[in-house]
């Protein structure tokens, strides 16, 4: 069963969309780069936006690879 997932924020850098967070409940918020790829779970959005604007900076990334099971977007980013 495949579950819809809404993103919780985008993160923009001048205009292109770098990254996801999205909202995992307790277990904290998941920074997805902009090609889907996870960076982890973070205690705070804004620790994940920071993960997500280091990775786009051209830090290296984690071993794991996982993919978002959706690719709808948002517009307004809420940090």
């Amino acid at each position: 069963m495949t579950v819809t997932v809404e993103p919780f924020a985008s993160v923009y850098d001048d205009g292109s969309r770098i990254g996801v967070i999205l909202a995992r409940g307790r277990r904290g918020f998941e920074a997805y780069a902009a090609d889907d790829y996870s960076l982890g779970l973070f205690p705070s959005p804004r620790k994940a936006a920071v993960a997500i604007t280091t990775t786009a900076r051209g830090s290296p990334r984690p071993r794991h690879k996982t993919r978002l099971r959706s690719r709808k977007r948002v517009a307004i980013v809420r940090l």
